[in-house]
């Protein structure tokens, strides 16, 4: 599991995004809001360089089902875990 974190990352389990996401892989692509992401096999990540863009983009995510929205403070980064229990660091 390779996928570049740099800025603020939303990380994402590619199987759990392919079993939940409307209309599969090519809707998730052409939804992501910038040019950012990178993915391999297992991970897809998202970066973002405001917390406001990440707080709007994760509240579309949870809209659909992908995140829990359990957050915790930690110096100024929130995590993120998944109903599988992998947690997101932003």
């Amino acid at each position: 599991m390779t996928v570049l974190i740099e800025a603020i990352s939303v990380v994402i389990r590619a199987d759990r995004l392919l079993d939940v996401y409307p209309g599969g892989w090519d809707a998730f692509k052409n939804d992501i809001p910038n040019t950012t992401m990178c993915a391999d096999n297992k991970l897809v990540r998202v970066g973002f360089m405001t917390p406001q863009d990440v707080e709007d983009y994760v509240g579309k995510l949870s809209d659909i089902g992908l995140t829990d929205m359990i957050r915790r403070r930690h110096n100024h980064r929130h995590e993120l875990r998944s109903r599988s229990g992998y947690k997101t660091f932003t």
